[in-house]
């Protein structure tokens, strides 16, 4: 690992993007970036909220705030959501050094991102993330740990990452902390992945992730997370499933077989994925016994899944329906 001097020489530049905060959420995450331990920050914000009153009311709490490392603030022209304001965001920030990708709502402890530049020092690492712990919309502690909360989370790490991550991202956005020339190598953002599992994707192409298993983020729980709580929105019988999930994956990793950005032999591990979802989404829609098989090899290392797409595939439309609930409750 590199020595301390370097790491505290290489700039970390903190993007927030924000979209009609909640104003005492965002100041106790302002407050936590400006009580960061690391020397060398910088704050690039750029609001999506298309209103000019919350414009301004931003630039006061970031005034007020943000003491600690200078702050640049920008507008969109027009609402252009989450995931092309971070792309934003990553275009207009300068080369070298690492970035952090922060949302509003959430509190940062203060030692994050020095523990994640130690992190990302070790050679080969192009991402580092953390675990993070689950607060209620009154800062109340819901769980230590992320994988309390989902159950399905396994935070995985080390080198030759990309075919696991292609099918689960275990990186959530605001604990990361990334190469600034790789999530640059990134642009433009998928529009088939959030930014965050885009990135995660990019950054196990080209290298290894590194992962602490201290909380380092206070995850905010609240009616208008992004994503939250939700699970399979959008979803609520077989026929959903097929066409507005599994269906969707495809074209999903269809986009990635385009360009160069992966090599030859990711882009197989992908094509396999594709064969893998195509044989789960033909059971589900036609189940059989030699189906079967095929869906406990495309599930592999997945079980909870495979028993999930199991019952869907045996049971009825109206089964079904009653077993989504159910998943979702």
């Amino acid at each position: 690992m590199k020595g301390t001097v370097i790491i505290q020489n290489q700039k970390i530049s903190i993007l927030l993007a924000t979209y009609r905060p909640n104003w005492e959420f965002f100041k106790l995450l302002l407050i936590s970036l400006n009580d960061q331990d690391y020397p060398h920050l910088e704050l690039l914000v750029r609001d999506d909220s298309d209103q000019i009153e919350t414009s301004e009311k931003i630039q006061e709490y970031l005034r007020e705030f943000v003491t600690a490392m200078p702050y640049v603030f920008t507008i969109n022209e027009r609402n252009m959501g989450s995931n092309r304001t971070f792309e934003l965001l990553t275009e207009e920030v300068a080369n070298g050094g690492y970035l952090a990708y922060c949302d509003q709502d959430d509190v940062w402890e203060p030692e994050k991102l020095s523990t994640l530049a130690a992190l990302i020092e070790a050679p080969g690492v192009t991402l580092a993330y953390s675990d993070l712990s689950v607060i209620d919309q009154d800062g109340n502690k819901k769980a230590d740990s992320f994988r309390e909360f989902q159950k399905r989370v396994i935070h995985i790490y080390g080198a030759d990452q990309f075919g696991t991550l292609l099918m689960r991202n275990s990186v959530t956005g605001c604990s990361m902390l990334i190469d600034t020339d790789v999530a640059k190598r990134a642009l433009p953002f998928s529009q088939y992945f959030v930014h965050d599992h885009w990135l995660t994707l990019v950054a196990s192409s080209v290298g290894e992730l590194a992962y602490s298993a201290k909380p380092l983020i206070q995850y905010r729980l609240h009616d208008n997370n992004q994503i939250g709580a939700s699970m399979l929105p959008g979803i609520n019988n077989k026929t959903d499933y097929v066409e507005k999930k599994l269906a969707q994956d495809i074209v999903r990793f269809n986009s990635l077989l385009a360009g160069d950005l992966f090599t030859a032999e990711q882009k197989a591990l992908i094509q396999g994925k594709i064969a893998a979802v195509e044989d789960r989404k033909a059971f589900i829609q036609s189940p059989s016994l030699s189906g079967i098989g095929k869906l406990f090899k495309a599930l592999q290392g997945d079980h909870q899944l495979f028993l999930v797409e199991l019952f869907l595939g045996i049971a009825g439309n109206k089964l079904g329906e009653r077993f989504l609930k159910f998943l979702k409750r």
